[in-house]
């Protein structure tokens, strides 16, 4: 019997992990809560709290409330302009199904708090819509930097971006203090749309030549360094960054 007590106390160890250790949200949004892979099928379960509004993207799909991440208790329905307390996020992935668009078969589910209940909200079952929003780390923290005087985070952030005039690529994400190492000249130097493969990010935005936007950590040529964000483009719909919150607002959202 002791045996049996001591396998199955192994067991849950090598199932359910209460902590990232690869990736550090410091405890906020994206902190990975429980994780478990089972015969092949993979389960994660993260604190994601924001506040959505429920637009026709997700209605398209389904408005339902469900008691517990299946289908089999609906308890209540969202309809357009509702505004959801999100507290946590849960990602199913079918790692034995063969991938589509480079996605795993997936269930997204969000907890939610409505009418005074807790109750999971179904973005996606068992489909290849959405893939975990924090996947490898995104938007963790990734170092800190003494920006004039401030400390200040820097955010891991995993995307491709545009740019179609001259930018500067410089050593620190500040004017006075940086050094120029590299100028990007579309159509000159570089592609007339140069794609820039942007690693990071600063935490906080800052205002330049009347843009707000923020200083990106980029990989180009071999050189890697920081450009201002104002200067770069996304091509696609959504969010120009891949902020996990924001994807997530422009999932349940208006099209």
């Amino acid at each position: 019997m002791k045996r049996k007590i001591t396998f199955a106390f192994l067991l849950l160890l090598h199932c359910l992990v209460y902590a990232d250790p690869d990736y550090d949200y410091a405890g906020g949004n994206g902190t990975m809560l429980k994780s478990s892979t089972e015969n092949g099928v993979q389960t994660t379960l993260r604190k994601c709290e924001l506040e959505a509004v429920i637009g026709d993207v997700l209605l398209e799909k389904s408005g339902t409330l469900y008691e517990d991440m299946t289908t089999a208790n609906p308890v209540g329905t969202v309809k357009k302009d509702d505004i959801v307390s999100i507290s946590e996020i849960c990602v199913v992935k079918y790692l034995n199904e063969e991938k589509k668009y480079g996605l795993y078969k997936s269930d997204i589910w969000f907890k939610i708090k409505k009418d005074g209940r807790h109750c999971w909200l179904c973005y996606c079952y068992q489909d290849y819509m959405m893939s975990d929003p924090y996947e490898n780390g995104q938007y963790s923290i990734i170092g800190k930097m003494d920006i004039n005087g401030k400390v200040e985070n820097v955010r891991k952030l995993s995307q491709t971006l545009s740019v179609f005039e001259n930018v500067n690529i410089r050593d620190f994400p500040d004017l006075k203090k940086s050094k120029t190492i590299y100028t990007i000249r579309p159509n000159v130097t570089d592609d007339f749309q140069t794609n820039v493969r942007v690693t990071g990010m600063m935490e906080n935005a800052v205002r330049i030549d009347g843009f707000t936007d923020y200083w990106l950590k980029i990989s180009y040529k071999g050189y890697e360094g920081w450009i201002f964000g104002g200067y770069a483009y996304a091509e696609r719909g959504g969010p120009k960054y891949e902020i996990p919150e924001e994807e997530i607002k422009y999932k349940l959202g208006w099209y």
